[in-house]
């Protein structure tokens, strides 16, 4: 963290008594400075030379070179003061002074608003006199026109940009607006007309800011905005409040008859003046009224200035005095200047103001190190302004900037800004050989990435796919370059590491594209095998030329290269952890891959620098991403789901919307192969290959909108299945964002299948349960209506990963109970199709073939590629991937063999004490150290696992991108909703499928955001409003 010291004063009075004022001031300042201990200040002056500056001037110097030579300010090694003196130069004049002093800070930065990047600050410079062309700051006086009915006064503003420490950025404005020109005016109305100047002034001062942040992509940069506002109490109010018991006079002068002063006679003793209004004059009998603790709640609720601009700007809590007193001893002071205090009335003008991003920044440090907001020398004759400070420590970001100027501009074609980065980042690195080497070569990999994506797409207009993600965040990733070397925070070593991932990547989506995977022999320079451990899949179009997986490029394959990876993936994942996605998933990200590293080490590595320390975060998770297995995979996904966990998400969803567990009664009809796809009718055959099943119930999760809890006139149903890569999560962890979903469908019901998991329940378990509920929600059944409310007219399945594979699954399962009714001269509409089908970020082909948007997994902390072989591996039954390597693999394993290794399930969600039970079982495992090596290192039995396992889920009740013509025709009439990732591994699954769907496809991109991102929309501002996306068409079927 760095202490910070914000200050503002209007220093004008105190140049009219450089023996007296301007003493006390420096002293009670530099006071403050030793008491607080910042490493950087930041003051920023008003009225520098005070009303007669054109003979008060010559102390402005005077009093720079006292501060600069004092002993308490010595340390400050870095110094930039920049001082608007020429007076002459009338349009361009503003007696504004912005000081800043540094030392500890390292790499410190400030912004050049000319050439648009930061330079290095690391001396001491003062910008004297005419500062028009100085570039390091930004200084403007505000129009004429926004003060007409007076002299053109010194009001504007000045503002510096900074980096701190190469990663901690702030705006900083120092700004004066206008005074009331008369105090009877004044008093006449609120807001009176100078209120609405300075209202206009300070709006024009957000606006210029904000335009300007957002040309740099910085809108959500932390902006203090500090000065004096002039801000004025309600004086009508005030002076009503003064003068209840008073008796009012009204003098006026001899020209127009207008008001020249306005006196109000104490009602006990008349002969005493108890208020007295002039133009310049302000005058109250009891000046201790407004320095009185008792009475500024009073006093704060007249200041209403501030609360115009409530949706711009904050302030901190005030708890001082008016800053523009009225009265203070002046015992050691010359007599001229004890007049300084009564030309208006009290009031808060000189403020620290802040925007929204700079709210939040210090609402992150409340807890531990709480900001201060107070006045300098309370008690100490200080000048007619009290000098305002706010004390914080400004705490470490991520970045070295915002990541917000990393995001890609849509209105710009792709390959313009592909060239224009590359363009620049060689021309800032131009001395450095290797660097150009490479950055040539990651170029050259990019440009044919351009020239290939767009033979994928499945729409001309949607330009998505792998190939497109790795073009965009390649793109990114130069852009961060450019950034850095601008900031002064780019680090060679750091670059030269992941450039050779990234090249390495491209490269692999070279081959892809032009299929050098095929064939046989062993040896490519990269050491890949060539894909014989695949199962070639017959009859289908995966390895058509326009297909995304036309490739044999294994994951297992893909997972060897990164295991030579190590240390710029280490890199990675400390420094740069998912530089690609927005910035408030950055933060979260952060600390779930931190989380991850440590629990998956069975918490022996739960030490405080394993935390702090970037460096080891990052060896930690490659280390766990690399060689994590199912038992702790499963134990930490889990958490969410134990009991007091589920307890606490239903509390805390209690009040936005209505929900409760249900017990949905199963069917006996329709029955799934385990090994083809085929959906068995048992009312004509005793079926092969099924599990039988020991529980006539499945439990669900209903949710409605707490408005239609009791009553529902549409009648309609989301079915939901919850993803988790089918071995972990449950409805209620999925409530964050089903809660919200019921609220904005008004009243459509979502019932949410808490489905068994693996690998414990392996295929077609989960999937059985999912079509049961199904079937059992358009039966028709009297138990339909009690449990739901209404016999349901429309339903629509829906699911997010995990779930949406077996939402999909589900549609191919309905459309072959269908084939079956319609053979048997059964009537369809037994069994309807859904209205709709909805899929989030979801796997439709889990074979280990690599696609390029597969490739992510190599650098993805929430889905690396060692998780995704877990899962996969997870959800087949054990004998196909046998971790055991005293068994050999048969790859003509039977039907037999795999049923005898089948653990039946059961409904154990429903049962806390045998959840409990589970979690803890689990926890213990862990403690012990009780870990298998993941089956995809038991090079023994590789190959033939391998074999086995894509052979097994080329069914496609398990893969549904291998459906063939005919099972898709018969969902022909049903609408499919994609809702992709751009960085997400199963990207191409939705691209390609939305190709082959036979019936109406909407598919929608979303960018910057992580698999699973619907679990985060407590936690992000983005992915809420893409949750609000995902489910906005679910009316149009419902």
């Amino acid at each position: 963290m760095t202490p910070c010291l914000l200050v503002t004063a209007n220093v004008g009075s105190i140049f009219e008594d450089p023996n007296g004022l301007l003493k006390h001031w420096v002293k009670e300042f530099l006071q403050t400075v030793v008491r607080l201990q910042p490493q950087f200040i930041a003051v920023h002056c008003q009225e520098f030379g005070g009303k007669n500056y054109e003979k008060s001037m010559c102390f402005v110097d005077q009093f720079v070179k006292t501060l600069l030579s004092s002993t308490e300010l010595s340390q400050f090694d870095k110094t930039r003061v920049f001082l608007d003196e020429d007076y002459k130069a009338s349009d361009k004049f503003t007696a504004l002074g912005n000081l800043y002093f540094i030392h500890k800070c390292q790499n410190v930065q400030i912004w050049d608003f000319n050439d648009r990047n930061y330079v290095p600050v690391d001396n001491k410079e003062i910008y004297s006199g005419n500062i028009e062309n100085v570039s390091v700051k930004d200084k403007l006086k505000f129009p004429q026109e926004f003060y007409p009915q007076f002299k053109w006064s010194r009001k504007g503003f000045m503002r510096t940009r900074w980096l701190l420490n190469g990663g901690l950025e702030m705006d900083l404005v120092n700004i004066h607006l206008f005074h009331d020109e008369s105090n009877l005016v004044s008093v006449q109305e609120f807001p009176s007309a100078y209120t609405r100047n300075r209202r206009k002034a300070l709006e024009y001062t957000l606006k210029l800011i904000r335009n300007e942040q957002e040309n740099d992509h910085n809108q959500s940069l932390p902006l203090f905005i500090f000065g004096d506002f002039n801000f004025r109490l309600d004086t009508k109010e005030i002076i009503s409040r003064l003068t209840a018991n008073s008796c009012p006079s009204l003098e006026s002068n001899d020209e127009g008859g207008k008001p020249k002063r306005l006196t109000f006679r104490n009602a006990e003793n008349p002969d005493q003046d108890h208020v007295v209004i002039e133009r310049k004059h302000f005058y109250y009998s009891r000046p201790s009224f407004f320095t009185d603790q008792s009475n500024l709640s009073m006093l704060l609720e007249q200041d209403k200035e501030a609360r115009y601009f409530d949706d711009l700007v904050s302030e901190l809590k005030i708890d001082f005095p008016p800053t523009y007193p009225f009265n203070e001893e002046i015992d050691d002071v010359s007599q001229s200047s004890s007049n300084y205090m009564n030309t208006r009335c009290p009031s808060w003008c000189d403020r620290i103001l802040f925007n929204h991003s700079a709210r939040r920044l210090l609402e992150a440090i409340s807890t531990t190190k709480p900001p201060v907001y107070n006045v300098i020398g309370q008690h100490v004759p200080m000048g007619d302004h009290k000098p305002v400070y706010l004390f914080f420590h400004l705490m470490e970001q991520k970045f070295p900037f915002d990541s917000y100027q990393l995001k890609i501009d849509s209105n710009k074609p792709l390959e313009v800004i592909v060239d224009d980065s590359f363009a620049e980042i060689k021309q800032i690195l131009c001395n450095d050989n290797e660097l150009l080497e490479l950055l040539d070569q990651t170029y050259a990999g990019t440009r044919f990435l351009l020239d290939i994506a767009p033979m994928h797409q499945c729409d001309p207009n949607i330009k998505a796919n792998g190939y497109w993600g790795y073009i965009k965040l390649v793109t990114k990733f130069i852009k961060m370059l450019i950034l850095s070397s601008k900031a002064g925070s780019f680090n060679r070593e750091h670059t030269l590491l992941l450039l050779r991932v990234i090249n390495i990547g491209l490269n692999l989506c070279r081959k892809i594209r032009l299929k050098e995977f095929y064939g046989g022999g062993n040896g490519e320079s990269n050491g890949l095998s060539t894909g014989s451990n695949l199962y070639i899949i017959k009859g289908t179009d995966l390895f058509d030329d326009d297909n995304l997986f036309a490739s044999k490029l294994d994951i297992v394959d893909l997972l060897e290269l990164i295991q030579t990876l190590k240390a710029p993936l280490s890199c990675l994942y400390a420094y740069y952890n998912c530089f690609w996605l927005c910035p408030s998933i950055n933060k979260l990200m952060q600390f779930f891959s931190a989380f991850m590293a440590i629990y998956s080490s069975r918490w022996k590595s739960i030490r405080l620098y394993n935390w702090i320390s970037r460096y080891n975060r990052g060896i930690m998770f490659t280390n766990m991403s690399l060689n994590i297995n199912i038992d702790c995979l499963q134990s930490m996904w889990s958490m969410p789901d134990f009991p007091i966990v589920r307890t606490f998400i239903s509390l805390r969803n209690l009040w936005t919307a209505y929900s409760r567990s249900v017990c949905i009664i199963r069917q006996n009809r329709w029955k799934i192969d385990q090994f083809e796809p085929k959906v068995h009718d048992l009312s004509t055959l005793t079926g092969l290959n099924m599990i039988t099943t020991q529980s006539s119930t499945v439990r669900c999760i209903l949710i409605r909108s707490s408005k239609y809890a009791n009553q529902s006139k549409r009648k309609s149903v989301l079915l939901h299945a919850h993803g988790g890569g089918f071995i972990s999560q449950s409805p209620e962890f999925h409530q964050s964002y089903l809660n919200d979903w019921a609220q904005k469908l008004k009243d459509v019901t979502i019932l949410s299948v808490d489905y068994s998991l693996s690998p414990q329940n392996p295929f077609p378990v989960a999937l059985q349960e999912v079509l049961d509920c199904y079937l059992w929600l358009v039966s028709g059944q009297k138990n339909v209506e009690s449990i739901i409310g209404f016999q349901p007219e429309n339903v629509a399945i829906c699911g997010d990963s995990a779930g949406g594979n077996l939402s999909m699954a589900l549609a191919l399962a309905l459309g072959q109970i269908r084939l079956t009714l319609k053979a048997n001269n059964e009537p369809l509409e037994s069994v309807p199709l859904p209205k709709g089908l909805f899929c989030y970020y979801t796997p439709l082909l889990l074979t280990t073939i690599v696609s390029p948007s597969r490739m992510i997994t190599s650098i993805d902390s929430l889905m690396p590629v060692g998780i995704l072989l877990n899962c996969l591996s997870a959800y087949v039954p054990e004998q196909v991937v046998n971790h055991d390597d005293t068994t050999e693999c048969d790859a003509n394993f039977t039907t037999a063999t795999i049923e005898n290794s089948l653990i039946p399930f059961n409904l154990s969600p429903m049962l806390l004490m045998e959840s409990i039970s589970s979690i803890l079982s689990g926890i213990r495992n862990l403690i012990k150290g009780h870990r298998s090596m993941p089956w995809y290192k038991n090079k023994t039995i590789l190959k033939r696992c391998l074999y086995n396992l894509n052979k097994f889920v080329s069914n496609p009740f398990i893969s549904p991108l291998l459906a063939s013509e005919q099972m898709l025709e018969q969902l022909e009439q049903m609408p499919l909703y994609l809702y992709p990732l751009l960085y997400d591994a199963f990207l191409d699954d939705s691209i390609e499928m939305a190709k082959k769907w036979k019936a109406k496809v909407h598919i929608e991109v979303i960018e910057d955001l992580p698999h699973g991102f619907l679990n985060m929309v407590k936690f992000s501002d983005e992915a809420k409003k893409a949750s609000h996306k995902c489910m906005e068409h679910i009316l149009d079927v419902l």
